[in-house]
């Protein structure tokens, strides 16, 4: 949904749904879009910025933050991927991995919901990962309260 831009009525759905307990999980793009829509941005956390070129770089999950459910099975690797730069209110993450310094997954509360944000995930090379992909099953399973 990268640039998407839903109604109001979309919007609020999403919101409510979260606030009430639901979980969200946004993998790449989550941040790139619904721009139109300052209450999305706030629940996801950040807005997109940039990135660079797609390029190979180290994804620390050791060392980020106390071990986490979501990275607890996943040692520090390497993804072939776009490197996302996120602005937000860092203070309201939970930043579980970064990579050259800067966050790539964090989670944060919204209402009773859990929302957990991975900006990887570019193309079927990244998605190909086998680190990835478990990141994207336990960050599911720790959004659905399940971790």
């Amino acid at each position: 949904t990268t640039f998407a831009e839903p109604s109001e009525d979309q919007v609020s759905a999403l919101l409510e749904a979260v606030k009430g307990g639901k979980g969200f999980v946004g993998i790449h793009g989550a941040t790139a879009t619904f721009w139109n829509s300052p209450a999305y941005l706030d629940m996801i956390g950040g807005k997109f910025i940039t990135h660079d070129s797609i390029k190979e770089f180290v994804v620390n999950v050791k060392g980020a933050v106390a071990p986490h459910p979501i990275t607890s099975d996943i040692a520090d690797f390497k993804i072939h991927d776009e490197l996302y730069i996120v602005e937000g209110d860092m203070t309201k993450w939970e930043i579980i991995a970064r990579a050259e310094g800067h966050p790539i997954l964090f989670n944060k509360k919204y209402g009773k919901g859990r929302v957990h944000n991975n900006t990887l995930g570019h193309d079927r090379q990244a998605l190909s990962n086998p680190s990835f992909q478990k990141l994207v099953i336990s960050g599911i399973a720790w959004g659905a309260n399940l971790l």
